[in-house]
């Protein structure tokens, strides 16, 4: 109001001022002026919010102040109004200021009323110190400032906007913003570009994105604050808030929050923004805050993170991005540290503004991209005779990856030196050898020289050795630590060849826990009986490359290998006997595998030209600890309670049910006479499995006074055939062997001795004839090989059966396969009177309807196709009565070819004149070659008529596109020049049948004019069981006898498969007939079964490269999750330095491989989205939209093979 009056009275004033002239009565009248009221100046306002977090800061006092002349003032009452200057209850705050423009400074500090304290909510993973009551205050509890740390402080500093109209800012108030404000003000001028300058610095510095005052930290304390897709900045924020909460309680905690905070800032200012990157460079005694203890405080805080969030059902979907978030973060530490000067700091950049609307920081970041793929040539724009800069550093880690995979496997000479020093302390344990020094020549497999000497007090061996080329010198030594559960094995030395040279630098070393203690003294007898629960690799390695004549430009690798390591149990198919024809030469066994849980790769590639790349990779397995393979479908497979035994309580019978009764086998012991090595087991079965055995089968010793005999008898009612057998071991004392001696003719009783014959006679067991069936050079071991399977009488049958059981025991389930039991934990059960149930795996399973062969109806087409593996395909085509071509071509599951063959002839009925022309060709994705006959008519007694027919031929590598044969030199050859002489013939039919070129189609001169795709077929099928043919009516011609057949395939994931045609019927198919057919596992697939479609290890990874292309400066970070076994999401943050500039522009780059959906964002709020159109017909298709925050900015549309960006301004340019 007095504002209003004083104007009125001024307006007054000046009106009279303007009468001028006096009080002459003469003077000229005038009309009274009109008084109007002035026009009222309008206030402008500004709204300052923000949010006050290191955690979240409730009941902070709030002081504002602006800069006059380069000082910062605190405001008025009149220019801050009515505010409330206090956080709330979630740190946020809002205030009015009064005709206040330029720079401001919110400064916050303490409350100094104890009845209304400042609380800080601890954010830091390990706790806050101590409350007023000595009681330690943890994660998420209040922190009482006010009695705490009275003196702590936090400023933020902003522009506010110079606008007329009312404006609304934000200024959060964060530890990096104080950083910030600090920052600013010690560079001298605080202006509106200093201080963007001076956030953009420590914003890049955290890996922050976006104008830092702005960025608003989530509350780590309230999860869900954390996952605003609004707030891309949340999680990262709040993290680095945790970190630096962490780094300043964890040290030195006799120094107030304040004070360490104020030296850290101190330390930052005086190095103009540089951040120390390790402690270890710490070079004074004050307190100094180092990136590498915020980020570890970030990865403790996100650890608590994700066991909170694991328990939220309604935030469990984000753990996967955590996890993410884990890897990149383990990464970003390993990467600060490559980064850091030679001071031991880095310094975040200024990221460049673009000027300008929406539509031109659009167009800035479709520049970015696109100065982004010329660098590295993505679109292959530039033409095959360019290559781009950053393709060469491409290639140069292509070249680098390939000389890793090439060497890695060619030091022989180390992998042999690390069997001889294993050989050479085995003989020492066992006493076979003494001394310390020995002569690595009596050792190595290889021709190599040198010598171990070992320090056995300090189980340290040294090793120098030379082999050809390849050189070594190598210390290895054990140390027992942690009271000996955990042992660490240090390795360092060289390996050398004539193309590279291996260092591994001092202090590498491996470190093992165990589940159980181990001695010195155990290890030295290898006597350990210890299971690894984990392990630590640190090593320090350099590969370098040596100069030849064809490597010009060498290429070296210099890095440190990191890697916390797990065992992981996994069930595995593994030879049981080194001869494996069938699944049964398989067994399951548990391997441990150790697997990283988390592992960093850090170094650097170079060549010898000067090129120069910074590599740093972090791959980490989520729940490895936790992680269960996957069951394994075939061979392996586990089935629950498949058998059931039962022992009665005289403990001379037992029963086996398989699969409820499906298959019923009884055990019977009997003692046969009193005197020992008399006894009879005698066991009987019915199955309701068609054509499996069914019968008896006997066990039976017979002591005769002057022998030890051993018999057994079978027969299988089902095929109605009878086998049996009798064996004694006999001593040759002239040659001081044991002979085991044999009868194989068919007795169907032995009845103490006396036999009884397929006749019906009864012959007593000396008078037989008996053959040498093997000798041995000491009883027990003839007794191992008898063919009953013991010597010994067991007494009972839980004594026998306990054997049987030791040794393996195997069944079938109809429909399902063979089994083999898992008996190792029930033998304690066999005994009398118990009853008990079995588990098995699968050895070779069934696969119901896995081979499907279909014939066209001209049957000249079969296709065999196996599901899940390969796919054979035969066609006949005949030209005329007297010419055709045939083919037979494989490929596998994926549709690659395996395997081709093909046959042309161009006539089977010569004459003069006229010759036979045959071209067999057969491919492979490994290998081609084929050959060219001709057979050329003769007359050698010029009487017109063909005495003999000539063979020509030549060997050809492949067939180029116009028909020319090639030879391995890729030269072109024909008959008439390379041809060589192939004998003669005195008739077609005589060439046609001795030629494997027809004979591997089936083809024979009889059938030359009527083979059929099932001949073919047939004639590449291997024989069933051997060559021998079977008779399938008596008194059959060999030439007319059934030869049984089996056809092989293999299936990814299971192994080799097999269907077995053993009757004449199973190999007639006919023209228009499609066949299913059941197939059976021949030999399983070797490995582990680590991982398969349904379940997988849960990986995501974390790459840094840091290159120089042309005039750029390149900074990558390419970050990756798994989402399915071949599938995942990636994401690529790209930096770069603008030339002759410190300033910084970016972007990040998502893809999801599985959707193929891409996105990019920046750090000015541009978010770009490309996916495909729905309609590809249509003339033009919009891939994808520009937005500047909630305004479009630009379309990308596709017309043609053109991809352009359409403006809203209506401005076209190609992307």
């Amino acid at each position: 109001m007095e504002f209003k009056q004083s104007i009125l009275v001024l307006s007054v004033l000046t009106v009279l001022a303007g009468c001028g002239g006096s009080s002459d009565d003469n003077s000229e009248v005038t009309n009274p002026p009109v008084v109007t009221d002035p026009e009222t100046p309008t206030v402008s306002e500004a709204q300052i919010n923000g949010v006050a977090s290191k955690g979240t800061l409730k009941n902070a006092q709030l002081t504002f102040y602006k800069y006059v002349e380069g000082s910062a003032v605190e405001l008025t009452d009149e220019e801050l109004g009515d505010s409330s200057l206090v956080t709330d209850e979630n740190g946020q705050y809002l205030v009015t200021l009064n005709d206040i423009q330029g720079v401001v400074k919110v400064e916050l500090s303490v409350s100094s009323d104890a009845g209304s304290p400042t609380i800080m909510v601890c954010d830091a993973p390990t706790g806050c110190g101590v409350g007023a009551d000595d009681v330690a205050i943890k994660f998420g509890e209040n922190v009482n400032l006010t009695l705490q740390d009275p003196e702590f402080s936090l400023t933020s500093i902003l522009s506010v906007s110079s606008d007329s109209a009312d404006t609304q800012d934000t200024a959060n108030i964060t530890p990096l913003t104080h950083m910030a404000t600090a920052l600013a003000e010690s560079r001298g001028d605080v202006s509106e570009q200093t201080i963007s300058d001076a956030q953009s610095e420590i914003a890049n510095t955290f890996g922050l994105v976006g104008a830092l005052n702005s960025l608003t930290p989530g509350a780590i304390e309230t999860p869900s604050s954390l996952f605003d897709q609004e707030n891309t900045n949340a999680m990262r924020y709040a993290l680095i808030n945790a970190g630096i909460a962490h780094a300043l309680y964890i040290e030195e905690p006799d120094l107030s929050l304040s004070a360490k905070l104020k030296f850290a800032i101190d330390d930052m200012v005086a190095a103009n923004g540089g951040m120390l990157v390790s402690a270890d460079a710490d070079d004074d005694d004050e307190f100094e805050l180092s990136i590498e203890d915020v980020l570890n405080g970030s990865e403790q805080a996100l650890t608590q993170l994700i066991e909170v969030i694991a328990e939220d059902p309604s935030l469990v979907e984000h753990l996967d991005d955590l996890e993410q978030i884990a890897t990149n973060i383990a990464n970003e530490i390993q990467v600060k540290i490559t980064q850091a000067g030679d001071d031991g700091r880095i310094k975040g950049n200024v990221s460049d503004e673009t000027q300008g609307d929406a539509i031109a920081k659009a167009s800035a970041m479709v520049n970015d991209i696109r100065l982004f793929a010329n660098l590295f040539d993505v679109t292959n724009s530039s033409g095959e005779h360019f290559e781009s800069q950053g393709e060469q550093f491409v290639n140069l880690v292509e070249a680098a990856g390939d000389m890793v995979a090439e060497q890695g496997d060619s030091f022989a000479l180390l992998s042999d030196v690390i069997e001889a020093v294993t050989d050479i302390h085995q003989q020492l344990e066992n006493e076979e050898v003494t001394g310390t020094v020995f002569d690595l020549a009596d050792y190595l497999s290889t021709a190599g020289t040198g010598s171990v000497t070992i320090d056995e007090e300090n189980l340290v061996f040294s090793v120098d050795a030379q082999a050809g080329a390849e050189k070594l010198t190598l210390d290895v030594a054990i140390n027992a630590l942690a009271e000996n559960t955990q042992y660490q094995l240090l390795l360092s030395g060289m390996a050398e060849n004539d193309a590279v040279a291996l260092t591994i630098g001092e202090g590498s070393h491996a470190t093992l826990n165990l589940d159980r203690t181990v001695t010195r003294s155990q290890i030295e007898s290898g006597d350990v009986n210890a299971e690894p629960t984990k392990g630590e690799l640190q090593l320090s390695v350099t590969l370098a490359q040596k100069a030849t004549d064809t490597v010009v430009n060498p290429i070296s690798f210099t890095g440190a290998l990191t890697a916390e390591l797990l065992p992981l149990k996994v069930y595995s198919a593994e030879s049981l006997n080194g001869w494996e024809q069938t699944a049964w030469d398989y067994t399951l066994e548990q391997d441990t595998l150790v697997l990283p849980k988390m592992a960093s790769l850090s170094g650097e590639f170079s060549s010898l030209e000067g090129e120069f790349v910074k590599a740093t990779a972090t791959v980490n397995i989520k729940d490895l600890e936790t992680y269960t393979p996957p069951e394994l479908k075939g061979f392996g497979e586990m089935y629950e309670d498949i058998a059931q035994v039962t022992i009665n309580e005289a403990d001379t019978e037992l029963n086996l049910s398989i699969n409820n009764d499906e298959t019923l086998t009884q055990y019977v012991y009997t003692k046969t006479a009193e005197s020992s090595g008399n006894w009879k087991i005698a066991a009987s079965r019915t199955t309701d499995i068609e054509g499996y055995f069914q019968g008896t089968f006997n066990r039976e010793a017979y002591n005769s006074g002057e022998r030890q005999y051993y018999m057994f008898n079978q027969n299988n009612i089902v095929s109605d055939t009878q086998y049996s057998w009798i064996e004694y071991i006999e001593y040759n004392e002239s040659d001081g062997v044991y002979n085991l001696m044999a009868n194989f003719d068919y007795f169907s009783d032995f009845n103490q001795g006396v036999l009884t014959n397929s006749e019906g006679e009864q012959v007593n067991i000396a008078d037989i004839p008996y053959q040498n069936n093997g000798w041995f050079y000491s009883l027990e071991e003839a007794q191992e090989w008898l063919s009953i399977g013991t010597s010994v009488d067991p007494g009972s049958i839980s004594s026998y059966y306990y054997g049987v059981f030791e040794s393996g025991y195997s069944a079938s389930l109809k429909d399902t396969g063979d089994f083999r039991f898992n008996t190792e934990d029930v033998l304690d059960k066999v005994k009398a009177g118990e009853s008990f149930m079995v588990d098995g795996y699968l050895v070779s399973p069934l696969l119901n309807g896995q081979l499907v062969i279909t014939v066209s109806d001209d049957a000249t087409n079969l296709e065999a196709i196996v599901e899940g593996g390969t796919t054979q395909v035969i066609t006949i085509d005949r030209a005329d009565v007297n010419s055709f071509s045939i083919s037979n071509e494989i490929k596998d599951n994926s549709g690659e070819l395996d395997e081709r063959q093909t046959l042309k002839v161009s006539s089977h009925e010569v004459a003069l004149g006229q010759n036979l022309n045959a071209e067999y060709y057969h491919q492979a994705d490994d290998w081609n070659w084929g050959n060219f006959v001709s057979l050329m008519p003769i007359d050698s007694d010029n009487d017109s008529l063909v005495d003999y027919l000539a063979c020509k031929q030549i060997d050809f590598f492949r067939i180029n596109g116009s028909g020319e044969y090639l030879d391995y030199d890729g030269s072109v050859i024909s008959i008439e020049e390379q041809g060589y002489d192939c004998g003669s013939y005195s008739t077609v039919d005589d060439f046609i049948d001795t030629s494997w070129d027809f004979s591997r189609f089936g083809i024979t001169s009889e059938s030359i004019d009527s083979f059929t795709v099932d001949d073919a077929f047939i004639s590449g099928l291997n024989s069933y069981r051997s060559d021998n043919p079977v008779p399938i009516n008596p008194g059959e011609e060999p030439s007319q006898q059934f030869k049984a057949r089996t056809f092989y395939s293999y299936v990814d994931g299971l192994g080799r498969v097999a269907a077995d045609f053993t009757q004449p019927e199973h190999m007639q198919w006919s023209a228009d007939g499609t066949y299913t057919i059941d197939m059976y596992l021949a030999q399983p697939e070797l490995g582990s079964n680590v991982e398969n479609e349904e379940t997988f290890l849960d990986v995501n990874a974390a790459l840094n490269v840091q290159v120089e292309v042309g005039e750029y400066n390149l900074e990558l970070n390419l970050t990756g999750e798994r989402t399915e076994l071949e599938q995942g999401k990636l994401a690529l943050d790209v930096k770069y330095l603008l030339p002759d500039s410190d300033k910084q522009r970016s972007f990040i780059v998502s893809y999801d491989t599985k959707l193929e959906t891409l996105s990019a964002t920046n750090a000015e709020n541009v978010k770009l989205v490309l996916a495909e159109s729905d309609d590809e017909e249509a003339e033009q298709q919009v891939l994808g939209t520009i937005m500047v925050g909630d305004e479009k900015a630009a379309e990308i549309v596709k017309r043609d093979s053109l991809v352009l960006i359409v403006y809203e301004n209506g401005t076209v340019e190609t992307l």
